[in-house]
């Protein structure tokens, strides 16, 4: 079973450690995005009384930047993937 969530590239020495670091970042990363994609398309609907994702704390936003670095250097996809645009 893997614990990876995302495609590791040229990252093969990590720790069991980092690689749950880096799995739970682009978790995360992958969690917020998601939600604000269903918020935008409920906005674009017309229902403005939903919110966009607030972070909890400034862990949980440093976990959602590096979740977003590591998809783009790992995966080419997301190489020059846009967040959602907040309306």
């Amino acid at each position: 079973m893997s614990t990876s969530c995302f495609p590791l590239g040229i990252m093969k020495g990590l720790t069991y450690r980092q690689l749950l670091t880096y799995s739970m970042a682009v978790s995360t990363f992958k969690r917020v995005e998601a939600y604000n994609a269903n918020i935008f398309a409920l906005r674009r609907a017309g229902d403005s009384s939903q919110q966009y994702y607030i972070f909890k704390d400034s862990t949980e936003e440093t976990a959602y930047t590096q979740g977003r670095f590591l998809l783009a250097q790992n995966d080419p996809k997301y190489f020059n993937y846009t967040p959602v645009q907040k309306i």
